[in-house]
């Protein structure tokens, strides 16, 4: 009985972060974490895929048959940068995987109807993702 009402405690905890957090992580949230999530056109939630799955559907962690360790940078015309380290681990009790995404869209420049210049830091996100998959036959996990 103290397990499901600690899941619901942390569900509702999490709800209540998401609530209070910036409005512009929607950004990174969306951002492919891999060169194969582009290549298949942002369409991979049906692949099985190891770390790179952990973005778009961490059920396709599963897909890991060894140890692999994945990453990703790309930097933007306007000064804006994403990476991507992910690591999935197989054990006999499935693939746990965790993963570290960070946004950096630079610098802004701001100019002031008096004049005045600034430059101030853009939007910086970090993502951290963990998943654990399991494959339960069927080509289901």
């Amino acid at each position: 009985m103290r397990r499901p009402l600690l899941l619901v405690a942390l569900s509702l905890a999490c709800a209540a972060n998401v609530q209070a957090a910036g409005l512009t992580g929607g950004v990174s949230l969306r951002r492919p974490v891999s060169a194969r999530v582009v290549g298949l056109g942002e369409t991979f939630a049906a692949v099985a895929g190891g770390a790179s799955s952990l973005g778009t559907n961490p059920a396709g962690v599963a897909g890991a048959d060894r140890p692999e360790l994945e990453s990703t940078f790309t930097s933007g015309v306007v000064d804006d940068a994403f990476g991507f380290l992910g690591y999935a681990h197989p054990t006999r009790l499935g693939v746990t995987a965790v993963g570290l995404a960070y946004y950096d869209a630079g610098n802004v420049e701001l100019t002031f109807p008096g004049g005045a210049k600034e430059t101030r830091a853009a939007q910086r996100d970090m993502i951290f993702q963990a998943g654990w998959a399991k494959t339960l036959g069927a080509g289901l996990a």
